[in-house]
């Protein structure tokens, strides 16, 4: 028996949508602010941005000193540095992966970005931790293995993990307790840090 849990990974359509609104912003606000410098809006350097980028011709009112020099800040960065790495992130989907438990072999699989970076025997394995609260922003909602040497291993992280949390119980805490060989006795509850322990 195989039980795989997927890792999504970066590329989602909320972190798509950030890679293209942040770095278009951020140069937005490098324009007006380099024109506040210059005295003049650059977009008029050419026929083409004069034409087609007339609205990032900075009002009347905005000095570089201190508004022009706080619009090249967050600009430059914005576009140059972070805008680069959320591209990166969703081009090469960074993150994406698997977690695998295979009791064929009796071994349990991370890949991550294609690499194997952890493969560990189930044997190891002596618990199940699952917690979880209600709070919607600072709420934890992990569930981890807990090796027989103390050490946990937070195999499932994705942020949507709470909805299928609630089903827990009935859908993968038994699956994963059945290949784990682990006896199954987890009432859930609002708010919660549960340990499934194996028999010995």
């Amino acid at each position: 028996m195989i039980l795989r849990e997927k890792y999504a990974g970066g590329r989602q359509p909320s972190s798509v949508f950030w890679a293209v609104v942040q770095p278009a912003v951020s140069l937005g606000f490098l324009v007006v602010g380099l024109s506040a410098f210059f005295g003049e809006p650059i977009v008029d350097w050419t026929p083409i941005t004069a034409q087609y980028l007339g609205f990032l011709r900075p009002s009347e009112g905005i000095n570089f000193l201190p508004q022009g020099a706080f619009m090249c800040f967050y600009g430059f960065f914005g576009f140059f540095v972070f805008g680069p790495i959320q591209w990166y992130i969703n081009i090469f989907n960074i993150g994406q992966g698997v977690c695998e438990f295979n009791k064929n072999d009796g071994m349990m699989y991370i890949v991550r970005n294609n690499e194997m970076i952890r493969e560990v025997p189930l044997e190891d394995f002596q618990a199940v931790k699952f917690e979880w609260t209600n709070l919607a922003v600072l709420g934890a909602r992990d569930v981890y293995l807990i090796c027989q040497d103390g050490k946990e291993i937070h195999f499932m992280d994705d942020p949507e993990v709470y909805p299928r949390a609630l089903s827990f119980e009935s859908t993968q805490g038994r699956i994963i307790t059945y290949l784990l060989e682990f006896e199954w006795d987890l009432p859930v509850r609002a708010l919660a840090t549960q340990q499934v322990a194996k028999p010995y």
